[in-house]
């Protein structure tokens, strides 16, 4: 009896020791950062890419899962896709993604009307809520294409500040 208490104890032990999971560790958090390009930068002491870039340095020693939702302006300039790209393919638990606020070039791109209005943030501006319903579908394709010829996928995730449909 005593012999298969020994036995029943060691057995436990050695099954225990060791990191045998019967699940895969799963990341249920990731961060989300909008990500503006140049077009209507307004702090000339400051390049649109330090920000993210100070993000990244300081997001690093937790290894949290990072998304950054990038504006057309930040797709479409060389330098600022060409650090996303880099980034991407050298940490796994980055990600990049889409930011669907309108701009300037964006509209200009699609020949369609940007709003009048006293500032660039203006909500009829920047908002797809500020777009008729062709013209906002016209708006995405423009910006997806623009995506998938910068870095070769479609993104998996997308940002907006509305989505009326």
């Amino acid at each position: 009896m005593l012999r298969k208490i020994f036995i029943t104890l060691f057995l436990l032990l050695v099954s225990s020791v060791g990191g045998a999971h019967a699940f895969k560790a799963e990341t249920f958090v990731t961060f989300g950062n909008p990500v503006r390009g140049p077009e209507n930068w307004q702090n000339p002491k400051q390049d649109p890419l330090a920000l993210p870039m100070f993000l990244y340095r300081e997001s690093t020693p937790s290894s949290y899962p990072m998304t950054w939702l990038l504006r057309y302006d930040a797709v479409t300039d060389a330098t600022m896709s060409a650090y996303f790209n880099d980034l991407i393919e050298t940490d796994s638990t980055q990600s990049i993604g889409a930011f669907l606020e309108i701009t300037p070039s964006l509209a200009e791109k699609t020949r369609t009307l940007y709003p009048a209005g006293d500032s660039v943030f203006n909500a009829n501006r920047i908002f797809l809520s500020g777009y008729s319903q062709e013209d906002r579908r016209l708006l995405i394709d423009t910006y997806m294409s623009a995506f998938f010829d910068r870095f070769g996928f479609y993104p998996k995730s997308v940002s907006a500040w509305h989505l009326p449909f």
